[in-house]
């Protein structure tokens, strides 16, 4: 809606306000370790889809979020992308919240938005790839 009525625009900015709260909501999901489930209470363990739904939506244009400053020097983001990083299991993959098992396509999620906040360097994942490959 910005880029349609600007910035002024009450319904882009009851959308970005929102937006904020789930980052916000994220980050500190990412500094306790767990989040915390709405309907129950209960602690759920950090995983793949929960620390990169918010970056990577399945909308258009995904890049945007990071153009728009969610990267690594916003730390909220920072905070997240850590958290990702040590949610990686033993098999170097990450797993969805309704999987025991690495999946590898939220595997290939985290390492895209990893790449895309800044926390890993592209050419390192490249590299990385090489060397396994050969």
């Amino acid at each position: 809606m910005r880029e349609v009525y600007g910035e002024a625009d009450p319904v882009y900015l009851k959308g970005r306000a929102l937006f904020e709260s789930f980052v916000d909501e994220g980050a500190q999901d990412a500094e306790r370790g767990y989040r915390v489930r709405l309907r129950d209470g209960k602690r759920e363990a950090l995983d793949g889809y929960t620390l990169t739904h918010l970056l990577l939506s399945w909308l258009l244009d995904r890049p945007r979020r990071f153009q728009a400053g969610y990267d690594m020097t916003d730390p909220r983001v920072k905070r997240m992308m850590d958290a990702l990083v040590t949610t990686q299991r033993g098999d170097g993959g990450w797993r969805p919240f309704w999987s025991e098992e690495s999946s590898p396509i939220y595997t290939a999620l985290a390492v895209k938005v990893l790449i895309l906040s800044g926390a890993l360097a592209k050419k390192d994942v490249q590299a990385a790839v090489k060397a396994y490959a050969a």
